[in-house]
């Protein structure tokens, strides 16, 4: 209690989740050296208490006083809000006092995961490419966690990665592999990586992590104009023969990844030549 003037009566409602705790004993505490009269109902297997203090005389405080102790057996690992309910603080006269009540919360331990990275290797990539994505996850509570972190493209699932015992306030990174090969090219697609809320979870906005985006070009659309045309085929032709180190080397024309430009490269691009024309 706090901020009060003339209170004589306070009655509440205190309920809670009977699965996680029971309550043990309760005691009234003198306030102002005044300890009150009271009427009480206790109704422990649905979780709820009714009370009503009556005080000698009217008190009044403005720093914060305890009311009640109320001790709890903790019959099993979960959570319970402790929400105050129908309050009535009334005067001498019986009038009722305005105030506001702040209700509470109980969990036995605290779980939570967090996304605090997501990192594709590559901003655009051709169809047809693997893409490896970085997720960097951290154990955030208090016990090791088993868990397992989705990667998504836009809102589709694209892998799955379980990590197991990660202990508490430690991280680890995963590498999300995501198939283009059935993907719509000139399309911006947006990255995440997604791990669904623990059992009694409670903070869970970041159980998720949008990060970045990856543009899908047609194979062989080298200079990403969304079209395979001549001027692509120019282009292969300028770095032909070329590797990495080489003066000519140009990757975007590595269309296989075999670490050389060569004619299966350009023969990629006159296989797909006028796809999005």
């Amino acid at each position: 209690m706090n901020n009060v003037e003339g209170l004589k009566t306070c009655e509440f409602n205190l309920t809670y989740n009977p699965t996680v705790l029971s309550i043990d004993s309760w005691t009234r505490l003198p306030v102002l050296g005044q300890l009150p009269t009271y009427a009480l109902f206790l109704d422990d297997e649905a979780g709820f208490l009714w009370i009503r203090l009556t005080y000698p005389e009217p008190i009044s405080t403005y720093t914060p006083i305890p009311l009640m102790a109320i001790t709890y057996h903790i019959k099993e690992l979960g959570q319970s809000p402790l929400n105050l309910t129908e309050s009535k603080l009334k005067d001498a006269s019986g009038a009722d006092i305005i105030h506001e009540t702040y209700s509470g919360f109980f969990a036995t331990v605290t779980r939570d995961i967090a996304i605090i990275n997501v990192t594709p290797l590559y901003t655009w990539v051709y169809q047809g490419w693997l893409v490896q994505i970085n997720a960097t996850v951290r154990n955030e509570g208090d016990i090791n966690e088993t868990f397992t972190i989705k990667g998504l493209i836009n809102e589709t699932l694209i892998d799955m990665i379980i990590i197991e015992n990660l202990p508490p306030n430690t991280e680890t990174t995963v590498k999300i592999i995501w198939d283009t090969t059935e993907v719509q090219p000139n399309f911006n697609y947006a990255v995440s990586a997604l791990v669904d809320p623990l059992p009694y979870e409670t903070d869970t906005s970041d159980n998720q992590l949008i990060d970045g985006t990856i543009t899908v070009r047609y194979m062989g659309d080298v200079n990403g104009d969304g079209k395979v045309n001549m001027s692509d085929v120019g282009i292969s032709c300028a770095a032909f023969m070329s590797y990495p180190g080489h003066p000519r080397w140009n990757p975007d024309v590595d269309l296989d990844q075999n670490m050389i430009v060569n004619m299966i490269d350009i023969a990629i691009i006159l296989k797909n030549f006028g796809l999005g024309l």
